[in-house]
């Protein structure tokens, strides 16, 4: 993590850093664009919605995470059950994240489906582990100008579903390792997330009918 972590940044820095993000991806973009690369061209709007809320000005205090995570129980594929919507995200059904492990790391796979023409959207990055005494904070690589941040703040004692933020509270994803999660289940998931941040923007992600790749 940077050293600005868990601190406040005031407006004119995160301005200035969106600027350059935003300068260096409008570049980025055009040239995938005129490009065959369908993995990062497809599914770019989700990898930018993860990045700007690293960039976001942090006015909270530290987020908690997780006491432990056990990685090889998390690894697998998690279904997305809801979220915050971001503006970046666009409105993508069938979202699901594959997690497998690397070479000292874990790699990301994250897909879904654009909602009327079911265009498959996709991209491959990885995963760092930043605490390994609790294996719940990572930053993840898409391969863009900024790294995104991927904290655990809710787990089911079973693996069953998991709730998944940022640092800057931006962020809030109900994960689940099936397609479909039982009311219970999700009521606990979203009481978890209530403890430290605003659930009223939750929004269910459509799951039925999917073909995943």
């Amino acid at each position: 993590m940077s050293s600005s972590e868990g601190q406040p940044w005031v407006w004119t820095e995160t301005v200035g850093h969106l600027a350059i993000f935003c300068h260096l991806w409008f570049h980025t973009f055009n040239s995938l664009f005129n490009q065959e690369v369908p993995v990062v061209r497809s599914y770019w709007f989700l990898a930018i919605a993860l990045v700007l809320t690293s960039l976001a000005p942090r006015a909270h205090a530290q987020m908690r995470t997780v006491p432990y995570v056990e990685v090889e129980r998390y690894l697998g594929t998690w279904y997305q059950i809801a979220r915050n919507p971001l503006i970046f995200e666009g409105s993508c059904i069938c979202s699901r994240q594959v997690l497998s492990l690397g070479q000292g790391r874990v790699d990301v796979y994250n897909s879904c489906n654009e909602p009327v023409t079911g265009e498959l959207r996709e991209i491959r990055g990885f995963a760092t582990n930043n605490d390994p005494r609790s294996n719940a904070q990572f930053t993840v690589d898409f391969g863009l100008p900024q790294k995104g941040q991927y904290w655990i703040i809710g787990l089911d004692a079973d693996y069953r579903f998991a709730v998944v933020s940022d640092p800057s509270y931006l962020s809030l994803y109900i994960l689940s390792k099936t397609p479909t999660l039982a009311p219970e289940l999700y009521e606990e998931a979203v009481a978890l997330a209530a403890e430290q941040m605003d659930v009223s923007k939750l929004r269910m992600t459509p799951q039925a009918g999917c073909v995943y790749p």
